[in-house]
């Protein structure tokens, strides 16, 4: 995730560093100039409170995983009357937990898959793990923004989500409380970005990719959080697609 000015303060004393650097002869006038904009695009940044990040996400098919394997695996699940069969990888790295999975479904259109993935206002009713207050907040064109609250054996988290939306795809990430907002913030994620691509293959089925990359700011024992993750990231990830697709069947 790229830097962000949390204050004027910081802008302030990267160019007096920067003026430092002048006086010293260690910087040259082309150089200055080139700071210069970078000071006053950062400014701007910062008097209108835009952030400046990338979201985590994968929006395109897993390059890494066998289609014709799966394609099998959804033909022995349609015999025995199950609409999709699921991969998920979970991996932990650098304090950092990602679950990558991918899905064949079958018997759904790619749009009704990504009307049902972008309805936040019914994850409850659609029982999605651990959901247990689900709203759009707000809308700005194809952004939503969004309150989750979960809960999950006696630990809860209070966040908002940033969610992008396109044709086939969505992605999100955490995003600071607005005072127009009314839900109260206690998010138990430092970072939590993620990821939702579907695309209609020639058989007719949909293949679906739901990524989550989290770090989890919380006083509970790492080696807990670990557990708990590896849970989540696994098997709350599988319900999470299954449930996807049994809304996009109704």
């Amino acid at each position: 995730m790229s830097h962000q000015f949390q204050s004027s303060n910081e802008i302030d004393l990267c160019y007096m560093r920067l003026m430092r650097k002048v006086e010293k002869h260690t910087i040259s006038k082309k150089h200055l100039i080139s700071a210069y904009f970078f000071a006053f695009f950062a400014l701007e940044f910062f008097v209108f409170s835009v952030p400046i990040f990338a979201f985590d996400s994968k929006l395109e098919k897993d390059p890494t995983i066998n289609l014709e394997n799966l394609k099998s695996e959804l033909l022995r699940a349609n015999e025995r009357g199950v609409g999709q069969v699921v991969n998920v990888r979970y991996t932990y790295q650098g304090g950092n937990y990602y679950s990558d999975a991918s899905a064949l479904i079958s018997g759904v259109s790619k749009a009704k898959l990504m009307a049902v993935a972008a309805d936040y206002d019914h994850y409850v009713e659609m029982k999605m793990p651990n959901v247990v207050v689900s709203r759009v907040v707000e809308r700005q064109s194809n952004t939503l923004f969004t309150f989750t609250q979960m809960s999950y054996r006696g630990q809860v988290s209070k966040h908002y989500l940033e969610v992008r939306n396109s044709e086939n795809a969505m992605e999100w990430q955490l995003t600071d409380k607005q005072p127009q907002w009314l839900f109260d913030e206690d998010s138990s994620f430092a970072r939590l970005d993620g990821s939702w691509y579907v695309e209609k293959l020639e058989d007719g089925n949909t293949y679906a990719r739901y990524y989550l990359s989290a770090d989890f700011s919380s006083h509970i024992p790492e080696f807990i959080i670990r557990w708990v993750a590896r849970r989540q990231f696994t098997e709350g990830v599988r319900q999470v697609i299954e449930q996807l697709a049994n809304a996009a069947r109704m």
